[in-house]
């Protein structure tokens, strides 16, 4: 049985994958299987992915009807056999030591192994940062850990139980990870720079109907905060400010002004609950009432 079972979804990136395919085998950690999931591609993928299964024996292919990026984890998922899961997006790559560097982090007691991302330089030495439930949190959130899946190692154990909500079009990740989040007692994080997040223009985040898609960012926002409240208020004033955060960043992505303005009319109540929550702001307004007395 392998140590870890790595989950790549594919669809439409012929001219991506095999790179993808060849930096998880070129990795130093040798024991995992790699789970090709072709989503039903139209082009040479499925076949692609058949030919690096037939060279390497962790490699598994399982071809499907297409049905989205979370239909295609969940197979992934219901298919893993390793103590531990990774996911890879198949137009991105990885460095050599990434599951190598991930797995050391369970040495000590975590439920939760986190790198991260490549921007404009690489870094491979750092050392490891212990934090507890909220620290984890806090920090997915609002730093360098980020609101993604595919930069961590995940215990199998702990998502048996979770799978991706194939209704969501967008966001189905960040929800899929908070929900993880709720278990986790503490994580460990290391700023080595060992996944290559690729800003691919035809991926599912550049569709066409990914502005329509938007529109229910502020209700899946509110899912996710939803998920953490049995946390401290300052989890919670965090999450908010996140949010608003996001939803003002896929405000600036989104061309189509009806949809902007439907965008922030549904996330009229998360920006009230922020400024009502946000400690600073109530503490300006204070300060410049009482100068005005």
């Amino acid at each position: 049985m392998p140590e870890i079972s790595i989950i790549v979804p594919v669809y439409k990136v012929e001219q991506y994958l095999p790179r993808c395919i060849d930096s998880i085998l070129a990795q130093t950690f040798t024991d995992f299987e790699l789970l090709l999931i072709d989503d039903g591609s139209p082009d040479n993928c499925g076949k692609i992915c058949d030919d690096y299964a037939a060279k390497d024996a962790r490699v598994r292919v399982f071809h499907k009807e297409n049905g989205g990026v979370s239909s295609a984890r969940n197979l992934g998922l219901d298919n893993a056999v390793g103590k531990y899961i990774g996911f890879v997006d198949s137009d991105d790559y990885i460095f050599p030591k990434m599951y190598e560097t991930l797995l050391s982090c369970f040495a000590y007691d975590v439920q939760l192994s986190c790198v991260s991302v490549y921007t404009d330089q690489h870094r491979e030495s750092s050392s490891p940062v212990i934090l507890n439930s909220d620290e984890t949190i806090e920090t997915c959130f609002l730093s360098s850990m980020w609101t993604t899946i595919w930069n961590k190692l995940f215990l199998r154990e702990y998502v048996d139980h979770l799978r991706f909500d194939i209704s969501l079009q967008i966001a189905e990740d960040v929800l899929f990870l908070s929900q993880y989040l709720k278990r986790v007692r503490s994580s460990c994080f290391i700023n080595s720079t060992l996944y290559v997040y690729c800003d691919n223009q035809s991926s599912a985040t550049r569709d066409s109907t990914v502005s329509r898609k938007a529109i229910n960012i502020p209700v899946v926002d509110k899912r996710i905060i939803d998920e953490f409240n049995h946390h401290s208020r300052s989890v919670k004033n965090k999450l908010y400010y996140w949010s608003y955060k996001d939803i003002s960043l896929w405000i600036h992505k989104v061309n189509d002004r009806r949809i902007q303005k439907e965008i922030i009319r549904k996330a009229f109540p998360i920006r009230i609950k922020t400024i009502f929550n946000d400690e600073i702001y109530w503490k300006s307004r204070i300060l410049f009432v009482l100068g005005m007395i």
